[in-house]
Formats: C-alpha cells, structure tokens, sequence
C-alpha cells in the first residue's frame, strides 16, 4: 500500500509541514542546533505540537498529516519529543518523516562532505533509535549498498508495521 500516491502524497505533506510550527520560535530559525541553550532546546521541543495545533486550522487536512506534526521527532525507543512514545504507539508515516528529516539534516550540515553512504552509516550507528527499515529504503533509493547490520529486514512495504 506504501506505493500508492494517496499514501504518498500524505507523506509528502506531511514532511513537508512538520515544522510549520517553528514559525512562531523565529530566535532559533538562525541557530545552529548544538549553540542551543537550555532555554533554546525547551522552545524546540514544543515545535511539534505547534506545528499541530497551526495545521488544524486548515479545513480539510488530514488527520495523518496533524499527527506526523506531532510524532515527527519521536524515536522507536520512546526517547523522543516531545511526548516520549515508544515504537508501537507512532503512526508508521511519522516513523518515515523522522528518519528522512534527520537524514536531510545529516546531509545539510555536512561539513566535511561526508558520502552519502557514510551519512547512512552514521545513522545506522547512532544512539537514536530509527526506523531501520526506513534506512534500509533510504540505502535502496540513493543506489547504495544496504549496511550489513540492516540488510536482512524486510523493506517497509512488505509489512504492515514498520519493525
């Protein structure tokens, strides 16, 4: 069902107004993450429910699209935000956003230029708990090979919960 384009417009929208909320943060529009401050981290934190709360006042969305918003920085280990829910409570299109957003991030602040393949394998390694099914598609789509520690896991359309 993943390939349908219904699905995958609502995930498309979905990613693409997860962080509508940090419009009302701009102070940390032009910070870097690791030159956030207590104070900083506790406003960004908040971004995901805003977000949500911004994107119900549009008629018609839909109800997947508000709860990517809140979901989207959640991790499969519950040590997440903002409400730190574990694996089998997020929506499976929250668990695709969170994946694909850190990766872009990985990729954006890239200072050394890292191949993509090395960023992939960071994220493999990370403390952070991704949807390793998630990364084994990213390693599919970007042509490259799948980490040897991921490789055996089905791909996430050939179940229906994302493991």
């Amino acid at each position: 069902g993943w390939t349908s384009t219904k699905i995958q417009s609502k995930i498309i929208l979905a990613g693409l107004f997860c962080d509508i909320g940090m419009r009302e943060l701009p102070h940390l529009q032009t910070k870097k993450r690791y030159d956030f401050e207590l104070k900083d981290i506790q406003d960004y934190e908040t971004h995901p429910e805003r977000s949500a709360k911004i994107l119900q006042t549009i008629p018609g969305i839909p109800q997947e699209i508000i709860l990517v918003a809140r979901q989207h920085h959640e991790h499969d280990n519950g040590k997440g935000f903002p409400y730190r829910m574990k694996k089998d409570q997020l929506h499976p299109m929250s668990r695709i956003v969170h994946v694909v957003s850190d990766f872009l991030d990985l990729i954006l602040s890239d200072v050394n230029n890292m191949q993509v393949e090395k960023n992939l394998e960071t994220m493999v390694d990370q403390r952070v708990v991704y949807a390793e099914q998630v990364i084994k598609a990213l390693y599919t789509v970007l042509n490259v090979e799948v980490h040897q520690k991921i490789n055996s896991l089905p791909m996430p359309d050939k179940t229906m919960l994302l493991i």
